[in-house]
């Protein structure tokens, strides 16, 4: 079987790739603080202040690198939940479309 080099590929150092994992992550990161935002309005009834609020705590933590005594990850943020709650992230059945699509 023969194949064609793909005109359109190119090659990125290693730099920009991981420059775009944290891009992806911080993206990732975002969008889910705005879900639980919206799940917050839509299921409590909270408005503007309160989500404010939230909003304003969350941006704080998010600062202080020494949470959990180091960066703070999404790793430690899911395994405090699951330990000190029994809420289990990893178990949300989260649907996810790279494309945009619905």
């Amino acid at each position: 079987m023969t194949t064609r080099k793909d005109r359109y590929a190119f090659r990125i150092s290693e730099s920009s790739y991981i420059e775009m994992q944290e891009q992806a992550l911080r993206d990732g990161a975002k969008q889910g603080i705005a879900v639980a935002l919206v799940a917050l309005e839509k299921a409590l009834g909270w408005r503007k202040i309160r989500l404010e609020r939230v909003y304003g705590v969350v941006d704080e933590l998010l600062h202080l690198p020494q949470i959990f005594g180091h960066d703070v990850t999404a790793d430690d943020a899911i395994a405090y939940l699951r330990k000190t709650y029994g809420i289990d992230v990893d178990q949300l059945d989260v649907c996810a479309d790279a494309g945009g699509k619905e």
